[in-house]
């Protein structure tokens, strides 16, 4: 049995990955100060799901924060591929406006080593210390 990619107690998890969540995808812009995240997934016979963050690094004594939005579909590959059009848009128009560039990882999992393997793979994901089953 894997362990699941979650949240520590009392702490705002903007995504779970855990096992039989099926995740399409994860997008990612980094703009200098900030950056921006969204992803698309589904649990078993649930809605298309996805959310998209922005991350503002502290400054000037300022503490860094996050705001994050989440949207929903239905459970047909009409609703996924409006998800997925939705957070490529987003990000073509976040990494334009900040003149940075998009990065795209598809997933198409619902497997917890797949998906973190995935994600620790890319430089811009922040996981480089994880190991596949292992928590943040």
């Amino acid at each position: 049995m894997s362990q699941e990619l979650t949240a520590a107690e009392g702490e705002l998890a903007i995504l779970d990955i855990i096992e039989g969540r099926y995740f399409l995808g994860f997008w990612f812009v980094d703009a200098g100060r900030c950056d921006w995240f969204a992803a698309v997934w589904r649990d078993k016979d649930q809605p298309w799901r996805a959310m998209y963050r922005f991350r503002y690094a502290a400054r000037a004594g300022k503490d860094g924060y996050k705001t994050v939005y989440a949207l929903e579909g239905k459970s047909g590959e009409e609703d996924e591929q409006k998800l997925v059009a939705a957070m490529q848009m987003a990000g073509e128009m976040t990494a334009e406006t900040h003149k940075s560039k998009l990065h795209f990882v598809e997933v198409r999992s619902d497997h917890v080593e797949t998906v973190v393997g995935t994600l620790i793979a890319q430089p811009w994901a922040h996981l480089a210390g994880l190991a596949p089953g292992g928590t943040a």
